[in-house]
């Protein structure tokens, strides 16, 4: 029991002597030394050039700033005279006096539609400035009912504009040049002074149908819902008759014709 004691009281002792000489600063900490590397020489950078940027141009009549396609300012900061120094707060943020160049901008939806709309009634409307082969009676001069109708409510429009009328160009000549002058004669009898000039023979903008789609359109248009043109046997069947009649089927059998 003496001996415990005596070692906890040297211990003690021990400790308080350290706590002494730490504030009186007695006690000193290891010196370590470091080696150091050897200083390198700094790299020289090349100087730096400034940037030469294109100068604002200023525009009359411009409001703000407007970036251009490579970035740089291409309008001046004044305010215009409609929106004020601050423009754009007053149009929801929306710079609507600035200058935006051509092409930056697509077009709105549905407008290549529209182009193309436009011009497929354009070639329409060319189209019913032309006589077609099909409309003269034959090969003669001498026009069809149906284009003789077209040819009245045409003469107005000749008469009150610069209206050119076509005839479609054939493998004869003479044919054509004939059908030229009975359209000249009948649009000088209208009105027409100038019918001469007028009057042209050229191919049309529109080309017909042909091959298949034009056999079809023909045969479609030349029956009727009862099928009595004739074409067909007795059980050819409706408008598919022309078919049975073309090769001698059905009960009956045989062309209509």
């Amino acid at each position: 029991m003496g001996r415990k004691r005596g070692f906890w009281m040297l211990i003690a002792s021990i400790g308080q002597v350290g706590m002494t000489s730490a504030m009186a600063g007695e006690t000193s900490l290891p010196s370590v030394s470091l080696s150091q590397p050897a200083a390198e020489s700094p790299s020289v950078l090349p100087p730096l050039t400034p940037k030469t940027g294109t100068p604002v141009q200023v525009l009359s009549g411009t409001g703000h700033s407007k970036l251009g396609l490579t970035g740089e300012s291409t309008v001046s900061e004044a305010p215009c005279a409609t929106c004020g120094a601050r423009g754009n707060e007053k149009h929801s943020r929306k710079d609507r006096c600035g200058i935006i160049p051509k092409g930056a901008l697509p077009d709105p939806a549905g407008m290549k539609f529209k182009n193309l709309i436009n011009t497929q009634a354009q070639i329409g409307s060319a189209g019913l400035l032309f006589f077609y082969d099909c409309e003269w009676e034959g090969d003669t001069d001498k026009l069809g009912r149906t284009a003789i109708t077209r040819l009245a409510r045409l003469t107005s429009r000749v008469r009150t504009g610069p209206i050119p009328v076509m005839i479609e160009r054939t493998a004869d000549p003479v044919l054509d040049e004939k059908r030229r002058l009975a359209l000249v004669e009948h649009l000088v009898l209208a009105g027409v002074i100038d019918a001469s000039e007028r009057v042209q023979i050229g191919y049309p903008i529109d080309p017909g149908l042909e091959g298949l789609d034009a056999e079809r359109l023909y045969y479609s248009l030349r029956l009727n819902p009862n099928n009595q043109n004739g074409m067909g046997g007795r059980s050819g069947g409706g408008r598919l008759g022309m078919f049975s009649g073309f090769f001698g089927g059905g009960s009956a059998g045989g062309a209509g014709r």
